[in-house]
Formats: structure tokens, sequence, C-alpha cells
């Protein structure tokens, strides 16, 4: 069996989503066994698959595992379902679709959040101590049952996290604990009457570890394909069991970490997604080898399916993806479209980008409403909205090093968009050999020249159309397996 692993696909990481989704879609297709394996708690995993288009039944998920919910019915609870809540002992107060309150002679106990876009399926219930302090919030998974428990300390920090079977059955727990400088972190995991054993773990990793060798202890051709190598590296290089162990980087953030994983011993092989990556790591160091795959295919039905030609795309929109922890290519497109718009005063920008806990938004309009752009310059973070910014685009802007991967340049190859990357990009360096683009300088004069040059400018227009048809030949899913097939063979 191949296991993908991945942290989560949860919103936070949707460019590893997208390239899992052409992983799992290459190996389904020459018949090969094939599982996404994920390991971060997420109650709402299954409506992600379900917008992502996976099947559940191709996914399996650490807490799941232990939960014995892989598979499990989907029910819709409301409020008035849940057996510890008596219609008599309290009174259930609605207020409008999406929270609702249990009070008891007047007292607040509980409050009931709904899940978003049901009618009154639970997501949550916060029950309230005396005081008015939050105590217990009980979790319910998308599909109806609940599956974790956070007791809180009265100060609103987490005390422990209990995760349930579907019987109600505690197998899981977390505890948290004040540190050295009085924060409260979790410090260990117990894994409660598992095959009539229990178990202690410091973190995540081990944890992780385990479950790992748990599902691979009785299949002696497993291979893991590690898809964040950059938080799932450590657990992989712990197993007692000893599979084939593939590192798949997207993006070399620790060029020397990089290394430092891949010359272990435990691991079979390291891909990276284009050859200027390989040719970096082989600078560092003469141990790495490193294979090159673009996670990047189109199905026959992709590859003939219906598109709109540039020449029809009236607006002057382009889409640049970037990185908002990279200010200066922030702050360097923002003075480019200032230069734009002085010979094309239509030209509208979006910038897409994936969520990330470090950037704050916030600040991100200030700074486009400082430049008086704000009716101008649009900000995406979620696939449903690149996906629309993209749509009526007549060009995609590569700016940072770490923004986007070879998937997301699909988006060129199926709507036949021109695409411009600066030097500063990863993908520069694919794009040039794929013959689609040549790259710019990441000043904003340059950049500004070239998006002016290809929105004025028709002939140039279609000559980077044509490049985009040609290069398409490469993208088969034929082409795409006998890429996989080098390494795993």
């Amino acid at each position: 069996m191949y296991y993908l692993l991945i942290n989560s696909l949860g919103e936070d990481n949707i460019e590893i989503n997208n390239n899992i989704k052409q992983q799992l879609r290459v190996f389904k297709a020459y018949d090969k066994p094939v599982k996404i394996v994920t390991r971060n708690y997420d109650r709402f995993q299954s409506q992600r698959c379900e917008q992502l288009g996976i099947s559940q039944a191709d996914v399996i998920n650490m807490f799941d595992y232990f939960q014995e919910t892989v598979t499990i019915d989907h029910k819709k609870p409301t409020i008035h379902d849940l057996p510890q809540i008596s219609k008599r002992a309290y009174e259930i107060q609605p207020h409008g679709p999406n929270y609702q309150e249990l009070r008891d002679g007047g007292r607040l106990i509980a409050h009931v959040q709904i899940m978003p876009t049901t009618v009154g399926q639970v997501n949550d219930i916060q029950y309230f101590d005396e005081f008015g302090n939050i105590s217990v919030t009980q979790n319910y998974d998308w599909r109806g049952f609940k599956s974790s428990e956070d007791y809180l300390h009265p100060d609103g920090n987490f005390a422990y996290t209990f995760w349930f079977n579907k019987a109600g059955q505690r197998v899981l727990q977390l505890v948290h604990m004040y540190n050295a400088d009085k924060k409260v972190i979790p410090t260990s995991y117990h894994l409660e009457n598992y095959h009539n054993n229990d178990y202690l773990f410091s973190n995540i990793d081990n944890l992780f570890s385990f479950f790992l060798d748990q599902l691979i202890k009785n299949d002696d051709q497993a291979t893991l394909i590690v898809n964040n190598p950059e938080d799932l590296a450590t657990a992989v290089q712990s197993l007692d069991s000893h599979p084939r162990i593939f590192l798949r980087y997207q993006h070399l953030f620790d060029p020397q970490q990089v290394i430092t994983n891949s010359t272990s011993n435990r691991i079979t092989d390291t891909i990276v997604s284009n050859s200027s990556q390989a040719a970096a790591l082989r600078e560092h160091s003469d141990q790495v080898m490193p294979a090159v795959i673009a996670d990047m295919s189109l199905s026959d039905t992709e590859l003939h399916a219906e598109y709109t030609p540039i020449a029809k795309r009236t607006h002057n929109n382009v889409v640049a993806f970037t990185d908002f922890t990279d200010d200066i290519s922030f702050v360097t497109i923002l003075k480019a479209w200032h230069l734009v718009r002085e010979t094309i005063p239509d030209a509208k920008l979006t910038l897409c980008s994936k969520p990330d806990s470090r950037v704050d938004l916030v600040a991100v309009f200030k700074k486009i409403n400082a430049e008086h752009l704000q009716k101008i310059v649009n900000v995406v973070i979620d696939q449903n909205g690149i996906d629309q910014a993209v749509s009526t685009s007549k060009l995609i802007l590569f700016l940072s090093k770490f923004a986007a991967t070879p998937t997301t340049l699909l988006y060129s190859f199926k709507d036949r968009i021109p695409v411009r990357a600066t030097l500063s990009s990863e993908l520069a360096p694919l794009i040039s050999d794929m013959g689609i683009g040549t790259p710019i300088s990441s000043n904003a004069e340059e950049i500004a020249k070239s998006v002016i040059n290809l929105l004025q400018n028709e002939s140039e227009q279609a000559t980077a159309v044509q490049t985009i048809e040609t290069a398409r030949n490469q993208l088969t899913i034929d082409h795409y397996w006998q890429a996989w097939q080098k390494v795993l063979d």
C-alpha cells in the first residue's frame, strides 16, 4: 500500500491539498493501493473531503483511527436529539439560526453553536460554571457524533482534551500544563485501553509514529510518501517498522534541515519539485541526490474541457500569487500596480495566498488602503476565492519565493492563461524549463512593464497561449506516472 502522509486536509494546508489530489489520482489511475493519511485532529475532515472531491474511503485520520470512527454513518443531531439535554430540566432559547442557549431558572447553563450551512445540527456546546466561565466545551464531528471535550481552567486556558469513540467511551486524552514562562502548552498524550493497554506519549510526533506502526504492521509492502516533511519527518524517522519512506518537498524553506532529514538512514529518497531545487541541495551536500517530480497532470477530460479564451476575457484582471510574510514582494507589487494603472487605468489585481497564522490580514488591508488601492487590489486566501479570481484573469503572476507550487500552474494550463514569475519565485525555473514564460526581475518597474506588455499586446497574448498549448503535451497522467515510477521502482 502507498500511504500519502499529510498534516491535514484543512484550508490552512491549501497548497498541499491540491498536490495530494494529484498524487491520489495518478496512483488510483494505475490501480495502485493508496490511502491519504492525515495526522492532525479535524472534526470537519469529512466535509473537507466533500469539498475537495476526495472519497472519505480514501482517507485515514490518526484520531479517527484511535476513535474507531474512520467509517461511521453521517447523522445530523440537533439539540433536541441529544440524550444529555433534558427538555424538562432546561429551557432551550433559540437565538436565530446560529446558536441556542440552555438555561435553568434564568441561569445560563450552556451555549449551543450550530454547524455552519446546516439547520440546527450541533457544532459545539459550551458549559458555564457558576461564575459564568466556560468550563467544558463538547465538540461534535461534522458526521454528527461527540468527538472531543475541552476542559478549561477558570482563566480560559486548556487543562485537558478528551477524545471519544462512537460508543462515547474515552480513548485518548491530551494534558496541558504551565511551562516555566507560565504559558499553557500540551505536555502528554494518553492513549487509553488500546488493545487492553495504556500508552503515554510526550508529543504528537511520538503518537503519530506509534499510529503509523499500527497502521502498517501487517503491510510488508508499505511505502510512505511524506507530503509535509517539515512537520512529519521526525515522526517517520522514529518508526519501529521499516517501510520505504520518501520525503516529498514542495518548497525548500530550510535547505540544511532538508539535507539533515534526507541523509537519515531511514529515508529511501527525497523528492523535490524542480531541477533548480535539486541543484541547490546538491550544492550544499554531495550526499543528497533528490529526485524531481512536479505534481502536475491533466486528465483526458481536463485536456479537452471547454475554457474561456483570453480574447473573450474583457476585463484587465490579473492574479498574483504571493506570500504576505514576504513584505518586500508585497510592497513591490503595490508599487508596480500604480505604474500599471498609469497606462491601463482599468487594470485590477487579486493577490492570492494561503492562510498563514503569522500574517495579520488587517495590516495587509491597511497597506493596500494606504496606497489608495482598496478598490483596485483584492485579497483572497481560500480555494473558492482563488478559483473565481483566476476564472476572469488575463495573466497569472508568481511573486514570492514560497508562493504556490507546480500544481498551481495547472490554472494556466487548464484555461490557457499566460504566466510570469519573478526571479525570486521557486516556480520561475520550472516555468522557464517548460517554455511558457521568461523570468522577470523582482523590481516594480520590470513587473509593471511585463504586465503592461501582455495586457496591451494581443500578439504577445497569442504567443503565450501557443506556448502553453505546446507544453500541455507534457501534462498527461501517463507522463506524470512515469515520473513517479522512476522514483518508486
